[in-house]
């Protein structure tokens, strides 16, 4: 028994003591689908399954959401102008939804999708007002998901896009 558990401390010795090696992964995604596509100079990557991604950025601070981030993210949203505020509450809902647009020229579309893309039929607003405009959404009648806010110009340009869980 002695002779067995003194085995055991030089075995331990022996290969507890070897140099242990790191390993490193690069950056990498897991996705259902996705591509990339290099033409000339440019490299489009994507994969699928976020409806959208974006990169906001202050000072030294970056913030990134969606599956794959990397130094640019171009979506396509204009964004709305930096004199209008947008307030979509409460997230996560579970019966009422409210939407508020504050600012002095207040010319858009809301229109609510469901997380595929459908535009739910009952629920495209039209904002025509000065200084402040609220809406209040009634979804009892809807199942539980993920849904999208969009706000649009008055010309279908998408400038907005806001996530909703309904649990």
């Amino acid at each position: 028994m002695q002779k067995m558990f003194i085995q055991i401390i030089i075995m331990g010795l022996l290969f507890g003591s070897s140099p242990l090696f790191a390993q490193s992964i690069e950056q990498s995604v897991i996705a259902s689908s996705g591509l990339s596509v290099q033409t000339g100079g440019i490299q489009l990557d994507f994969t699928v399954g976020e409806t959208c991604v974006t990169s906001l950025e202050a000072a030294t601070i970056v913030l990134n959401q969606g599956f794959q981030q990397n130094a640019l993210i171009a979506t396509g949203l204009k964004g709305l102008p930096a004199n209008i505020s947008l307030k979509v509450y409460p997230n996560p809902f579970e019966r009422e939804l409210w939407i508020t647009l504050e600012g002095p020229d207040l010319n858009f579309w809301v229109q609510l999708y469901d997380i595929s893309g459908r535009p739910l039929r009952e629920a495209k607003y039209p904002v025509q007002a000065s200084g402040y405009w609220q809406q209040h959404i009634d979804f009892s009648r809807h199942p539980s998901g993920s849904y999208l806010v969009v706000i649009t110009s008055l010309k279908g340009e998408w400038l907005s896009i806001y996530k909703l869980i309904k649990p």
